[in-house]
Parts: structure tokens; sequence; C-alpha cells
């Protein structure tokens, strides 16, 4: 009988671990479980490697369903999920660390320290990346490689956010970090967690004032181009337990992966500057810069944080090493922002006309030589389909081709017709209105590309009174 425990353990251990040879390579199948939706833009490059580096023997299972429905703080529930053994990898968000207790990231995180990409590739490239990761081992996690991704910036929906009076009392969608919501409240703003779903229907509803963002922010808000609450980096890890039964060759390999996606990840953003994000941002929206006395300013509303964090021995000394970091890194460029990039613009919510006269249908087909015009995508998809727009008693719904709805609210002063999104923002048009009823839009510029393209791709005509009531 104890024969037959002792086989079928060893049979269980090779299943588990993908039996190796005694060179510690890999003989049998191993499958790991990772906590990440399939097709997750970082994860992916990580598993890629995985499996080219074992010859697809060690296969990569990943979390089911779409990151869409998950809820605000899925970066620390997977990280707990991690730790206790239900996945056996994961690329987890730094900051989501702190709120189980790992400090080690926080540097990251410090307020205006890391404020260009150049500083951030070298930080990860040093000793730093590694001291940061061996916060994990006090947690039973090991730490495979930190990922760049990008800084964030105070993004403003109403107007900019530069100095420390344009954040009091507002709400600011932020991720879920302990730091993260000290930052916010020192400036005196209220950070908010929201999931994908809920920050949709707040935005639209006007329920947030701002979030931070990369330079790569939503469409029509306010970008403030050189302030940077953080630099984001992703965690590559392993529970440890789970590692530790792996091969010695399968250990490498995972090592090796995680390193070639951090490779990767920096070879992206190498290909897509920060700066050159911040200066696009001026074709969907605007761009300011704080004057060094707005930055002097948010500086000292955040010194108490500092001493907070600096309390501690390990991270006083590694933000002091960014610091010194800081001194020996060429900085990037400051962008070059067009004084029209930072210009009010759309129309205002005061001396508002009954917009009822513009009830009705209306449709209007897409083309080329719009995208081509707004300096769009020539090979769009949606180049050649019918839009359809209902508008009726200040609501509209609009369909693309066979397309779902896109629902909201719009206003009009003057010749000026401002449509407030389902997405959080606003898009403006100036508008002509034929003897027929037909609209000829004119975007107010800045706006996405995209959006340009959709709805002024050419004129609208109306087809009859409002099919629908829109929602």
């Amino acid at each position: 009988m104890m024969i037959l425990f002792a086989s079928m353990a060893c049979l269980v251990a090779a299943c588990g671990s993908g039996g190796s040879d005694k060179a510690g390579g890999i003989t049998a199948p191993a499958t790991l479980r990772i906590a990440a939706h399939e097709g997750d833009y970082f994860a992916t490059p990580f598993t890629d490697e995985v499996r080219r580096l074992s010859e697809g023997r060690i296969h990569v299972e990943f979390m089911p369903g779409r990151a869409d429905g998950d809820p605000a703080d899925i970066a620390v529930r997977s990280a707990k999920q991690l730790r206790a053994g239900r996945y056996d990898l994961a690329v987890i968000e730094a900051p989501a660390w702190d709120e189980l207790g790992v400090t080690s990231f926080e540097p990251l995180q410090a307020p205006f320290l890391i404020t260009d990409q150049s500083l951030f590739k070298a930080v990860l490239a040093s000793h730093l990346a590694d001291t940061m990761l061996a916060g994990l081992r006090s947690h039973h996690v090991v730490g495979l490689s930190l990922m760049m991704t990008w800084l964030e910036h105070p993004v403003g929906d109403e107007g900019p956010l530069i100095a420390p009076s344009d954040f009091q009392g507002k709400r600011i969608l932020a991720p879920v970090s302990r730091v993260n919501d000290a930052v916010l409240s020192s400036l005196g703003a209220t950070p908010v967690h929201l999931n994908f779903v809920q920050a949709q229907k707040s935005l639209a509803r006007h329920e947030i004032d701002g979030q931070e963002m990369p330079a790569f922010a939503r469409p029509n808000v306010w970008l403030t181009g050189n302030v940077t609450f953080s630099a984001t980096a992703l965690t590559v890890v392993a529970n440890e337990q789970r590692f530790a039964k792996l091969s010695s060759h399968e250990r490498r390999i995972l090592r090796e992966a995680a390193a070639h996606a951090a490779q990767q990840a920096a070879a992206n953003m190498a290909r897509d500057p920060e700066l050159g994000l911040v200066e696009g941002h001026c074709r969907r929206g605007h761009v300011v810069l704080a004057s060094q006395a707005d930055l002097a300013g948010l500086e000292q509303a955040v010194r108490p944080l500092y001493a907070q964090l600096e309390s501690d021995p390990e991270i006083k000394a590694t933000i002091a090493a960014i610091r010194e970091l800081k001194r020996r890194t060429p900085p990037d460029r400051a962008p070059k922002i067009p004084a029209s990039c930072s210009r009010q613009g759309g129309a205002t919510r005061a001396g508002q006309d009954d917009p009822s006269f513009l009830d009705g249908t209306y449709r209007w087909r897409i083309t080329r030589a719009a995208a081509l015009k707004v300096g769009g995508d020539a090979n769009d998809p949606v180049i050649g389909k019918v839009a359809s727009m209902t508008l009726r008693g200040g609501r509209f719904a609009l369909t693309v081709g066979d397309g779902s709805p896109d629902t909201g609210t719009f206003r009009v002063l003057g010749n000026r017709i401002a449509f407030d999104t389902p997405y959080g923002y606003t898009n403006t048009f100036t508008f002509r209105r034929g003897a027929d009823g037909t609209l000829d839009l004119t975007p107010v510029l800045p706006m996405d590309p995209g959006d340009q393209l959709v709805s002024s791709s050419s004129p609208w005509t109306r087809v009859g009174p409002p099919v629908r009531r829109p929602r």
C-alpha cells in the first residue's frame, strides 16, 4: 500500500510541474495558470515567450471572460489570489501591491519624481528594479521582472488641472493604491475607484471631474503634459510554492521570458514615446503646461506625503537613488504645444437654444476622402458604412452600420451643436442647415480624428421624423 501511495505521489508531482530529466530539462508538459485575460496587451508577450522558449512544453492558461467586467480593484484581488495559490503567474500593476503591504514599489509612485521616459527607463535598467522586486519575497511571491509602461498625468474634463487650487474638491478617477489616494488627497481632491463600465457611466453623467491617465488620454480632455503623478510599471510574478516545484530549467525559462517581455515593453514605449503622445493629444484634446510656480506649489502640497514615505529607510534610499539617476540622465525635450491646443472651445451651457428644431432622423455615408481629410486611417473599417442619427428633445442616438447605438445628450448654441457622448467627453461642431433639413457639420478642434470621420464625413440628410426615442 505504501508503495502504491508513493507511486501516485510521483505521478501527481510530475503532472503538476511538468516532469524534468536529470539535467533539469522538461520531459512532460506543464500547465500554469495566469491571472490575466486572453489577449492582455502586456501578459501576452510574456506568455508567448514562455511558449517559444519551452517549445510549447509549458502551457499558460488564462482567466475566463473579458477584462471589461473586472472590478476596480482587480489588480489587488489578482495579487491576493496569486499569493494564495489560486494562480501560478500574474502580470500586476506595481501600485496595487501597496494595498497588500508591499512598499518597495512606492518610489515609482512618488509624485513628480520620475518625470520622463528616459529616467523611467534608466530606473528599470538599474539595480533598483531588483531591489523593488525583492520586496515581494516576504509575501511568498517571486518577482520575475518589471515592465515599463507609461507616465500618469492629471487630466481634467471641464478644465485644466495645473495648480493645487485646481484639484480642490474635484473627484478624480484613479487606480486603487494607497499612495495614489494619498497624492490626490494631499492636493485636496477625492480619489474615485470605478471599473470600466462604472467609469463610462459616471463620466457620461459628469460625476467625475478628472482622471489619472497616460498621454493617450480620452478625447477632448485637458492633459497637463509636464506634471507626472507616477511611473506605472507592471510586475511579472509567480507564486513562490508553485515556482519552487518547477524544474530548474522551467524556472530559467520563466525568468528569461519575463526579461524578454520587459525588453519588448521598453522597446514599445521607445517607438511611441511620451513626447509624441503628449503632442499628439493636441489633435484630440487640450494640452497645457504647468508653470514653474505651479510645479513648486504642487511639490509643496505633497511634502508631508514625502516625509511619510521617507520615514522608511529603504524607500528613502530608493528615492535618493532615483534623484541621483535624474541628475545624471539627460531629460527628454519639452513638448512643443501650439497656443491653439490650450484654447477653450466648444459650446457653453449658458444661453442654450431650444434644440427641438433639429429633431429628426438623419443618414450619411462615411467616406475614405473624409478619412484622409481629417488625418484618420484610410483603411478604417467604418469607411463605406452608413451612419444614422436620431435627434429628439435634446437627446441623440447614433448608429454606425449594423452596430448598437451610442446615446447621449446634445446642446445647441447659435450655430454650434455639442454632443455629450456616453464616454464622458463632448464633441462640438458648427453646423449649417439647408432648406430641406440637411445638416453640414464642421468639427470644432481639437477632436479625435475617428470622431471627426464618423460625424462629419458627409452632410446629414434628413430622412424623416425621429424613428426612436433616444434613451
